[in-house]
């Protein structure tokens, strides 16, 4: 991979042509050089998806904390879900500490390929997310809350099992759902 073409690419981001800045924010995210991450942050807000989507993927594979907040806004913001979905999983490979609110806010999401990278995305964060998926269980929305269980579950720290247990005990019995009693046999 030659450096050289970083200076081109971030330029090309600017192009008139839409495939031009689609394959010039691929391109950079290839080159993973952290010169490009502020202009992919600006490429975020391109008026084209597929510019964006990429712009989302290049931050992700560069992994830049810096790009974490403008990653949770166009996940939380963007219309299109294959934008947030990129977004999502951009932040899962990020893995900081600064990507959990957004990410916990799309468990609501209303595509469900977005929920499901989310999902993903929070488990790689691990640990870190445990307080605020804990914090989830007393969503009011049903789906919400086996969501966050699920991923509770699949990380598997001690630290969720009484509140696992308390939102089970709480919940009348009809609302009790699988994702909540399986979640504590994983942990």
């Amino acid at each position: 991979r030659d450096i050289r073409a970083v200076d081109p690419l971030i330029n090309a981001l600017d192009d008139d042509d839409a495939r031009v800045r689609e394959q010039s924010a691929w391109s950079l995210g290839r080159l993973q050089d952290e010169r490009a991450v502020s202009h992919l942050i600006e490429a975020l807000s391109d008026e084209e998806w597929r510019v964006r989507k990429l712009s989302a993927w290049s931050l992700g594979v560069i992994g830049s904390v810096e790009a974490s907040e403008n990653l949770g806004f166009v996940l939380v913001n963007d219309d299109n879900w294959r934008v947030r979905k990129e977004c999502a999983n951009a932040l899962g490979r990020i893995r900081d500490e600064t990507v959990i609110e957004p990410l916990v806010d799309s468990l609501s999401d209303e595509d469900w390929r977005v929920r499901e990278i989310v999902m993903k995305a929070l488990i790689s964060v691990g640990q870190p997310a445990v307080e605020a998926l804990i914090t989830t269980l007393n969503a009011e929305q049903p789906a919400l809350r086996d969501r966050a269980a699920e991923v509770l579950g699949a990380i598997g720290d001690i630290r969720a099992v009484s509140a696992l247990i308390t939102t089970i005990n709480e919940l009348p019995i009809d609302l009790v759902s699988t994702e909540l009693i399986e979640s504590l046999g994983f942990i």
